[in-house]
Order: structure tokens, then C-alpha cells, then sequence
């Protein structure tokens, strides 16, 4: 979606596709680190 955007658009329209995909990630790396179980309680 992204090179799509870029390849029709240009950067100017890419470059929100891009932010919000990063936000996203982030959110699902966070969500996971806090709902995972300790490490450190399994041992």
C-alpha cells in the first residue's frame, strides 16, 4: 500500500500509510510485552 501510494502520489501521500503501519507495530510489540507471562516468574 505504501508503494502504491508513493508510485501514484507521491511521498506526500505515502508518508501517513507509512507513520500509522509503525503505530500500529508499536502497539502490537507493547500489547504483547505486557500481556506475555514473566520469564523470570516460569523459572
Amino acid at each position: 500500500m505504501i508503494y502504491e501510494r508513493f508510485t501514484a502520489y507521491g511521498l506526500k501521500y505515502s508518508q501517513p500509510v507509512a507513520v500509522w503501519l509503525i503505530l500500529v507495530c508499536l502497539l502490537l510489540f507493547l500489547l504483547l510485552r505486557i500481556f506475555s507471562p514473566d520469564r523470570e516468574a516460569a523459572v
